[in-house]
């Protein structure tokens, strides 16, 4: 985590500060960038902004998936969820809808 956690410190301030910055792994893993984005920009957002509008990430593993959504607390009932998706990085298209109706990113 040290390694992920100097990666995200190394980020420009005024880009973590910004509420519309979007982050992506394409290639996750179990999520330690991700978590690691998430500790680092909850001093600048609440925590439920950055999971649910901030951070992306994509896996071909269901089991890393899986991990991911587990370590940064999300649940399927939280547009978040959506954003860690099981997917070949090579050929995904890169869009992370919301089954929620009425939801958008501004909301949340």
């Amino acid at each position: 985590m040290a390694l992920y956690r100097q990666m995200v410190a190394n980020l420009p301030l005024e880009t973590k500060q910004d509420p519309y910055s979007n982050y992506l792994d394409n290639s996750c893993g179990d999520g330690n960038f991700l978590v690691a984005l998430l500790e680092d920009l909850s001093p600048f957002h609440d925590p439920y902004w950055v999971m649910n509008h901030m951070i992306y990430g994509v896996d071909l593993m269901p089991d890393n998936v899986e991990t991911a959504r587990a370590r940064l607390g999300l649940t399927p009932d939280q547009p978040g969820w959506f954003h860690v998706v099981c997917a070949d990085a090579l050929e995904y298209g890169y869009e992370f809808p919301c089954p929620f109706p009425g939801w958008t990113e501004s909301s949340g």
